[in-house]
């Protein structure tokens, strides 16, 4: 095996130590490897800046900047209450969650809406957990409809 080979496992061995033991944001982690990688020659830079030059990522990060501006604002937190507070309907909460998923990430998206479905399950004495996992499914079933649902439908589109 070549040499580049033995560098390249090294590095992610390494990384995958290093980000299991948690000591450094994932982004240190990962940008350090590629800059291991790249001054050690074992890649070029075309590979080591080939994940800047797509829009998927950048759209990723557009898409989380609005789901954060939507949690700050609270947008969503009448509209919750006001579902859950009619009928107690789960199909309402759901049949919403994956409308409003496609178009908004579905993991902040269910990061939004459970502190708010708990909030009301502990006012109304009703288990919370029977509303949270249909709220995760129809936010992972809303985020494959559309291309900006979900982060994995970004970068499949872009690759293809």
């Amino acid at each position: 095996m070549p040499v580049d080979a033995w560098i390249a496992l090294a590095v992610v061995l390494a990384s995958a130590v290093v980000l299991v033991v948690d000591r450094f944001p994932p982004v240190l982690v990962l940008g350090g490897a590629v800059g291991v990688l790249l001054f050690a020659d074992v890649i070029d830079s075309d590979v080591a800046l080939s994940g800047l030059s797509s829009p998927a990522p950048a759209t990723i990060a557009a898409l989380y900047v609005l789901a954060g501006a939507v949690t700050v604002t609270g947008t969503f937190s009448q509209l919750i209450d006001r579902l859950l507070d009619r009928g107690r309907s789960i199909t309402a909460l759901v049949a919403t969650t994956a409308a409003v998923s496609s178009v908004v990430p579905n993991t902040p998206l269910v990061a939004m809406f459970a502190p708010r479905v708990v909030r009301w399950s502990q006012l109304h004495g009703v288990s919370a957990s029977r509303y949270l996992l249909p709220l995760s499914f129809a936010s992972v079933l809303g985020g494959v409809v559309t291309l900006i649902g979900t982060s994995t439908n970004l970068v499949v589109s872009d690759l293809l």
